[in-house]
């Protein structure tokens, strides 16, 4: 049996770092094309959550929460490829991402920017 050397095995695995870019972007196209402009379909009379504009102050901290994760989770597949737990890990939580975030965006009171 031929072992494969060092620096084949700390290769990155770009099957691990697409998964995860496909699923980080998706996410933010969910969050700014669906959650943030519909949000949830019926509103009670007093809910905030009802307006896009209360909503945006959400999608903003989701957005930026998805990108540092998947910059964390790119970084991590690039420079230290034989942390593969941490890489799996990751593209774990960007693939539950966009439902975690429609239903935190479309149903929490949120706030208004600006």
């Amino acid at each position: 049996m031929v072992q494969a050397s060092p620096l084949e095995r700390a290769r990155p695995s770009w099957r691990l770092l697409t998964t995860a870019t496909v699923f980080g972007a998706v996410t933010i196209a969910l969050i700014w094309s669906l959650a943030v402009p519909y949000g949830v379909l019926v509103c009670a009379a007093d809910s905030t959550a009802c307006y896009p504009q209360f909503r945006a102050g959400s999608g903003v901290i989701a957005s930026c929460a998805v990108a540092v994760l998947l910059a964390g989770t790119v970084t991590v597949g690039m420079f230290a490829p034989r942390l593969r737990g941490i890489i799996i890990s990751g593209v774990a939580v960007l693939g539950a991402a966009p439902l975690v975030t429609y239903v935190a965006i479309s149903y929490s009171p949120g706030f208004e920017l600006g």
